[in-house]
This record gives C-alpha cells, sequence and structure tokens, in this order.
C-alpha cells in the first residue's frame, strides 16, 4: 500500500476538533510560528482513543493581518493533503503543511509547541522541507521573505519513522546519477534516482552511438521514489556484453496510465 493516504477526518477548523482537546487524546501536538510583533496560527496532529488520528489547522481570520501562519493546505489537485504515513499509530503521523509570511517585509520566525501531551516513548517531533531535503532545526529560527509560501512536512514518530517521512515526500527528480565503474570492463552497476510522483513503469535501454537499442528493460510496479541502483553483468537478461566503445542508456519514465512522464539519457563507455 503507499506510504501516504488521505484523512477523511481532515477539517480545517478547531471548533469542529474541540473533542481532541478531551481526557481520551492519546497525544496532541501543536506546532505554530511566532514573532514579537506578529499573531501566529499552527498546525495539529493528534491520536485520539476515541477519534482515532487527526490533523487541523486553526481558523485563518483576517484578523491575523501580518502574521506568519502554517495551515494546512487543500488546495492541490483538488484534495485534502492532510496524510498520515503508515497504518498505525506506532509508525507515525505526518502532515503536509504551509508556511507563509502574511507580511509586506521579511520577518524572523521562531517555533512553537503548545497544548502538547506526552507522546509515545521513543517518539518526538520533527519539521521536513522536501525543497532542500533536510530537516529544519526547531530550536532555531526560520527566515521567511514577505509574502514567501514554502511547503513543509510536520512529523511525529521515531528515527526509522522519519527516514520513511524523507522517502515519502523528498523532491526528488527523475536522473542518472551515474555508472559505477565508468568506462567499464565487466559488471556495471547503474544508479539512477526516481520522482516522487506516481509511476506505473520504467523503461531501460542501452543505444549504441548509431542509435541501435542493444538493450531492454521494463521494470513495472513497486517503483519507490528516490535513489535506486541496477547490476548489469554480462550474462543473464541484464547482460551487457557489448564490444568496446561509447554507449547511451536511456531511462524512460511512465505514469500508471501509460504516459511518458519523463526522459533521462546518459553516455557509458566499455573497454577490453
Amino acid at each position: 500500500p503507499p506510504i501516504c493516504q488521505k484523512l477523511s477526518s481532515y477539517v480545517p477548523t478547531h471548533a469542529a476538533k474541540a473533542t481532541a482537546n478531551s481526557t481520551d487524546c492519546f497525544w496532541r501536538l501543536t506546532v505554530s510560528l511566532h514573532s514579537d510583533s506578529q499573531a501566529d496560527a499552527g498546525v495539529s496532529l493528534a491520536y485520539n482513543t476515541k477519534l482515532g488520528r487527526e490533523v487541523f489547522h486553526g481558523a485563518l481570520p483576517a484578523s491575523f493581518g501580518n502574521g506568519a501562519i502554517l495551515y494546512l493546505d487543500d488546495t492541490d489537485a483538488g484534495i485534502p493533503v492532510a496524510s498520515i504515513v503508515q497504518g498505525n499509530v506506532e509508525g507515525g503521523m505526518c502532515a503536509k503543511m504551509n508556511a507563509l509570511n502574511r507580511g509586506t517585509s521579511a520577518g524572523t520566525f521562531s517555533w512553537v509547541t503548545t497544548g502538547t501531551t506526552a507522546l509515545p516513548e521513543g517518539y518526538s517531533y520533527g519539521i521536513y522541507d522536501p525543497s532542500t531535503d533536510k530537516w529544519l532545526d526547531t530550536s532555531a529560527t526560520i527566515d521567511l521573505a514577505a509574502g514567501e509560501k514554502r511547503g513543509l512536512i510536520l512529523a511525529v514518530g521515531d528515527k526509522a519513522y522519519f527516514n520513511e517521512v524523507v522517502k515519502r515526500f523528498a523532491n526528488y527528480a527523475l536522473a542518472i546519477r551515474g555508472f559505477y565503474p565508468n568506462p567499464s570492463v565487466g559488471p556495471v552497476r547503474v544508479s539512477y534516482v526516481l520522482p516522487n510522483m506516481p509511476m506505473g513503469a520504467l523503461e531501460l535501454s542501452i543505444f549504441n552511438v548509431l542509435g541501435r537499442r542493444l538493450w531492454h528493460k521494463t521494470i513495472s510496479g513497486g517503483l519507490i521514489p528516490g535513489a535506486a541502483e541496477l547490476m548489469l553483468g554480462t550474462r543473464g537478461e541484464n547482460s551487457i556484453d557489448f564490444a568496446p566503445g561509447m554507449y547511451i542508456m536511456k531511462l524512460r519514465l511512465l505514469s500508471p496510465s501509460g504516459a511518458q512522464i519523463g526522459v533521462q539519457e546518459k553516455q557509458m563507455m566499455r573497454v577490453r
């Protein structure tokens, strides 16, 4: 199953989720941004023994003015993007959110946690920035330009869970990283990266400099965003027992419907 799923309980108001503050709450975490001169609004993650998982943010009235806010964005692709990772509370929980500086000038904002009840043993919270592939230092501050909106991931879980969050949300792009060794004589390891989007199949082909295809492989299903490798040898279906010379590897990625997502090419050298 996919790592992330929609939350059917997503409602963008505190009022509709007031019961999350009850004694039935197993744990609850609210994170917001704040400066000395500006108000704030935050995003909450909660696990309630009666209501299950909840992700919600505070109401965002105009009275917040030039404040910096964190909020869930339900406009992307027309569906709510509040998300959980893995299928049980032991696996952790996360939500996509935006940090927005609504002011007319740049600002420096600090992270604030409020309304927090005890997290499970071994759990902590973190904020991941997919654009930089880094976890932010929540004991420090964040700088936002005037009007800047930054997409972030709020996560609660253990270290293994945080690794799963990175795998799911990192801002990966389709690429061939390289061949090892290159030039090569015998087996060669192909390193490539798959993007963070729905994928149907990956086609790998090797051509000579005249454009003739000498080898082809299709990987259907089980494609995971992030770095991957494929070993090519001199025997079997992954055999590349070619004559010395220059060759071109081509990666072609298809969507679940069969539409082309992207193509990448890179040269590789075979020697004796």
